[in-house]
Order: C-alpha cells, then structure tokens, then sequence
C-alpha cells in the first residue's frame, strides 16, 4: 500500500527564504502533501524613504543604515528584508508621517503588503515544476487577516482546507486558526468558551477519527508544545537567575477537544519557541516550533498509512539561499 508522505511547517511569518526552503522540501523529501499551517503574516515593515534632495532611498535594516540609489541596489535591498519576513514599503516622509498618524491607515498598507507577499509566494511554487498531483495546502493562523483567506480560496494552485479536504483516499484534513487569547490582540483569538464551540463543530463536521488530520494553530495546554517566555505588564520577557522563565500558554479547550475525538494527528503552530512531539492519549500532536526570523525552516516529514503513522521526522534547513544573497 503506497504510503502518504506529508510535509508540516509552520509561522513563517512573510519569510521568503523560508518559503523558498519549503518548496525546495518539498521536492527534496518526495513530498505528496505540503502543508503550511497557519501565520503566514509579516510582522514589521521596513519604509525605504525616497529622499528628493539627495535622489536617494534610506533605511535602516538589522541596525545598519542604508543610502542607495541605484534600482538594482533598492532591489537587493527590498529581498534581504522579505527573505526575513519583513515587508518593504517604498514610500517618502510624507507617507510616513501619515501612516504614524494613521492606525487604519497603517493597518491598511500592512495588509496590502502581506497581500503582494503572499502572491509572490504562490507564483514562485507555480514556477515550479511540481507534480500534479502534489498538494500544496495553505492555512491561516491567528495573526493573519482575512483578506488573506480570501486570496487563497480564489488560487487554482493552493488548497485552502476551510472545508476540509480529503489528504488522500482514507484520509481527511480539517483546520481551525482561532487561539485563546493572548497579550497581543491579534486578530482571531477567542475565550475558551467559545473557542471550544467552534472547534466541535468543525470536529462535528467529520467522523472516522481513525483518519483525520487536524491542523489546530494552538497547540493543546500543558502539551510540551505551549511552552513560552512569561511576560510582566509591560509584556517583558521574565527572568529567573538570569534565564527566561517560562510557561504553558496552550489551549485548554484544544486539548480537551483532542481527548474527547482522538484523531490520528493534529497539527499545531503558534508558539516558536516549543517545536516537539508528543501523544495526547493516541493522537500524536506536533508543533514544528519557529524560527523564521533566522532564516531557517523547521519542519516534519510524516508518514501515513490508512492503518497507522508510520514514519514521523523532524527536518530543519539552516542554510541561505543564494536567490537572496
């Protein structure tokens, strides 16, 4: 029996390199199924300003100050950044005043350039020579807007499991990108309450646990995978002697839900810093961890067979991808 051989990662976070990494993945690990699960959205901008007097573009990126002026210099530029998810805006001082004075404004050129972002990525995995019948399968997550749901139910090339969607012949994928709440406010967290009414309904809408996949952004509470740094009041990482504290974050209705249907895998996300493997009764729960901001892709290859999980490895590319630098 032909096994089903998927590829998880997750919270990239606008990363270029990361994406280019996982599609090189895809084809080095003889993937069917490709799935990136959730915080596909940067996290800063980075204003390149155009200066009229000087007929240059200045910007300071990983603290080093920047003044060029040739396109092709305003283009490497422009790709260091988005190889490390962070967005680069071509503005003047004018536009930057009005987005610090602006907070929908702002909110607005954020997503727009999450938008361009997530296009780019989806036609470099088009330029791809991708065997058809490989699944490339796209999930939102907690800090992603909604816009950016809507680009990926239109694209004839990514699955967007909103539905469900069947992984192979015995096999059926179900999401949820919601989270408990967190210090952040980002935008789709919800009280545990609720979160748990939504999560059965979706878990409602299919059966056979035997073979279902769940992709749940956050990870199940007190997992192993929920582990972050405590933050003071002023959303400071604590210190204990020196070291960073830290503690469970996870969802409790996440894990009740996994306790209650046992499906053969979920799929977690949310926080970077807790990558791991663990069992929560049958079901095998994973969180590949993050770290995106470095450039590096940190991912599971996993096995199914319709009778069991046959293969499960942790996959990790350190390396820089000569298409940035």
């Amino acid at each position: 029996m032909p096994l089903t051989r998927i590829l998880f990662a997750s919270d990239i976070h606008g990363s270029k390199l990361v994406w280019v990494k996982f599609l090189n993945m895809i084809e080095e690990y003889k993937a069917n199924i490709a799935i990136m699960a959730g915080d596909l959205s940067a996290k800063e901008i980075l204003p390149i300003a155009h200066n009229a007097k000087s007929n240059s573009y200045q910007a300071t990126l990983f603290g080093k100050k920047y003044d060029v002026r040739s396109k092709q210099e305003v283009n490497d530029l422009q790709e260091q950044a988005k190889a490390f998810g962070i967005l680069p805006l071509i503005t003047d001082n004018n536009e930057l005043q009005k987005i610090s004075d602006d907070p929908t404004y702002q909110r607005k050129i954020f997503e727009d350039l999450d938008i361009v972002s997530i296009l780019e990525w989806i036609e470099i995995a088009k330029n791809r020579s991708f065997d058809k019948n490989i699944k490339i399968i796209m999930i939102t997550g907690n800090d992603d807007s909604r816009r950016i749901d809507e680009i990926l139910r239109k694209d004839d090339l990514i699955l967007y499991p909103d539905q469900g969607l069947d992984l192979d012949a015995y096999h059926k994928l179900i999401s949820f990108e919601y989270v408990n709440p967190t210090p952040w406010n980002s935008p789709r967290e919800l009280p545990e309450k609720e979160l748990k009414k939504k999560l059965e309904h979706v878990f409602n809408s299919v059966n056979d646990y035997d073979h279902v996949v769940a992709a749940i952004h956050a990870p199940p509470f007190k997992s192993g995978l929920d582990n972050a740094p405590k933050l003071d009041k002023k959303k400071r990482p604590v210190h204990v002697l020196g070291a960073p504290s830290y503690s469970p974050v996870g969802s409790k209705a996440v894990r009740e839900v996994i306790e209650k249907y046992q499906p053969k895998l979920t799929l977690h996300g949310h926080i970077h810093e807790s990558g791991g493997v663990t069992r929560i009764g049958r079901t095998l729960s994973i969180n590949p961890g993050s770290d995106y901001d470095g450039g590096i892709l940190k991912a599971y290859l996993i096995q199914l067979s319709k009778e069991k999980i046959e293969g499960l490895k942790f996959v990790e590319d350190t390396g820089f991808d000569p298409l940035f630098f």
